[in-house]
């Protein structure tokens, strides 16, 4: 669960700057004051009143009807973004891969039921000492 929520906050924060840095165009197209199309990225197509108008008149002719409106609205997205650091020097990079190497072992899990001496087997036995010393369990 927590793997997930973790790849969903980096996917959304990428988007997010993804989302930021682009710049896109959304156009809308008003037709007797009611919103008849919208497009974004792109012009909005025209209406068959103002086509229609326009066949009318000869396509050299460039007729506007009174009762249609294009609007564009255009968001500019951010293009000046800082680098936080310009270069590394010799010590940092050291100083970073040691502490990595370091410490990278603490934020892994153990096996549940870590047995180190289980892969050998025991010593083989070549006398029986309990028997030669005559000490026994009662």
């Amino acid at each position: 669960m927590k793997q997930f929520l973790r790849q969903i906050t980096a996917f959304l924060l990428a988007f997010l700057v993804v989302g930021s840095t682009s710049s896109f165009s959304i156009a809308k197209h008003y037709c007797g004051g009611h919103l008849m199309d919208v497009a974004y990225f792109g012009d909005a197509q025209p209406c068959a009143m103002e086509m229609a108008l326009a066949n009318r008149y000869g396509c050299d002719q460039e007729v506007k009807s009174d009762c249609c409106k294009d609007e564009k609205i255009i968001i500019e997205g951010q293009d000046e973004l800082k680098i936080q650091f310009e270069s590394f020097s010799l010590d940092q990079i050291v100083f970073v891969s040691a502490f990595t190497y370091s410490y990278v072992d603490l934020f892994q899990g153990l096996e549940q039921y870590f047995v180190p001496f289980d892969g050998y087997p025991p010593p083989l036995i070549t006398h029986d000492f309990q028997s030669l010393f005559e000490q026994y369990l009662i």
